[in-house]
């Protein structure tokens, strides 16, 4: 099961305390941080208030077989070699289509293929 909430103070998901695993990426208020991880998640070093906007990805992470919070960075990739990727996967590519002849095994003048290169 999976749930995404944009706004920590909407009570969007009213299930969040079934989630096992929580993480929370930058948020603006400290408070914030206690709504997604739980309770003491703040004094325990989960400082998801602090993220500055040049650490795009960067987020903690906390609950079931997890300590204490754990910070991660999550892969970031720009908007333009996402575009990239869009243009090379929906454009149609020219292959080319000729089939080749499966190969055989040379023989001897006598027919053999028995100690012949292969």
């Amino acid at each position: 099961m999976r749930g995404y909430v944009q706004e920590p103070t909407k009570d969007t998901v009213p299930v969040r305390e079934l989630f096992p695993r929580r993480i929370c990426l930058r948020v603006s208020a400290k408070s914030h941080v206690g709504m997604v991880l739980g309770d003491q998640a703040y004094e325990r070093g989960a400082w998801a208030n602090r993220i500055t906007e040049a650490e795009a990805g960067v987020g903690y992470v906390f609950g079931e077989g997890i300590r204490e919070p754990l910070r991660i960075r999550a892969g970031w990739v720009p908007d333009e070699t996402i575009k990239h990727l869009e243009t090379f996967v929906t454009n149609p590519v020219e292959h080319d289509t000729a089939v080749l002849p499966f190969p055989t095994k040379p023989t001897d003048p006598s027919g053999s293929t028995r100690g012949g290169a292969a």
